[in-house]
């Protein structure tokens, strides 16, 4: 059967046009897993949100570890920055790859009170700054370097937890603890608050391989007597080399002969 011409255009009219229709279905397609329908571009940027502690930033021209933990916090829409007594924030919006503050000084609870590293911090924030994410870890800079913070919901870092139990290697039973122990992870330092004491070591933090490196001494305390029992087997196993693990809410401590569970502690809920 031959084709006459007007055959053949209508055929080929036909073709183009299921190629167009396939064609438009594939972009679609694309875009649907790119930015998915009503999603802003803020809102695909989901990893920046939540808190985050601040473990240096540009200060004196050189980076510096806050001897207080400040936190910043995005939810989608505001940032939040705690310093030492002020609450800072402002409104943002974001993508992938940058942040966008709204306003051109961040707004704060107090005019005044801070440390002069606190004010340093948040004269940081302002305008429009790259970030990225590595594992746990955020890296804003700024005209004046890099802010390094970690996720609190991964971290130790700048948080309390209360110890549960521990228990001993050979024998396997937990025993619970008597009292509320507080052990709080600062910059520089582990603080211990027992029933009496209030006891501190330094300590160097290995993020990646979940490691504590203390000290193989005691505890440096307030007072040379006096906690209970428990107490004191909690203050003397914190040294030397110490494995963790993080899940949420729950803390596991294992050192060379027990495993030491705690939960996590807000002192803001303490009355």
């Amino acid at each position: 059967m031959i084709m006459n011409r007007k055959n053949y255009l209508f055929l080929l009219s036909l073709l183009c046009f299921c190629w167009m229709a396939c064609n438009k279905k594939t972009t679609e397609s694309t875009q649907t897993s790119t930015v998915k329908k009503g999603e802003t571009i803020a809102e695909k940027a989901a990893p920046l949100k939540g808190t985050w502690s601040v473990v240096n930033f540009p200060f004196n021209g050189k980076p510096f570890v806050p001897t207080k933990f400040y936190k910043l916090t995005f939810d989608g829409r505001n940032m939040g920055l705690k310093l030492d007594v002020n609450h800072c924030g402002s409104a943002y919006t974001s993508t992938d790859k940058t942040i966008k503050l709204t306003d051109e000084v961040l707004s704060c609870t107090e005019a005044c009170c801070d440390s002069k590293e606190g004010l340093a911090l948040s004269r940081l924030l302002k305008g429009e700054l790259s970030y990225t994410i590595t594992n746990t870890t955020l890296t804003i800079t700024t005209k004046e370097g890099s802010i390094k913070l970690t996720n609190t919901q991964t971290s130790l870092q700048g948080t309390s937890w209360v110890a549960n139990d521990y228990i001993n290697m050979k024998e396997g039973k937990p025993i619970a603890f008597t009292k509320e122990y507080i052990l709080t992870f600062e910059p520089k330092s582990i603080q211990l608050r027992l029933d009496v004491n209030n006891c501190n070591t330094s300590y160097t933090y290995n993020e990646r391989d979940m490691i504590l490196e203390l000290p193989n001494t005691n505890m440096a305390c307030t007072r040379k007597c006096c906690d209970s029992k428990d107490g004191e087997i909690l203050m003397n196993s914190l040294r030397s080399r110490i494995h963790y693990k993080r899940e949420g809410n729950k803390l596991v401590l294992s050192t060379n002969n027990k495993k030491i569970q705690f939960t996590l502690f807000d002192p803001s809920n303490k009355e």
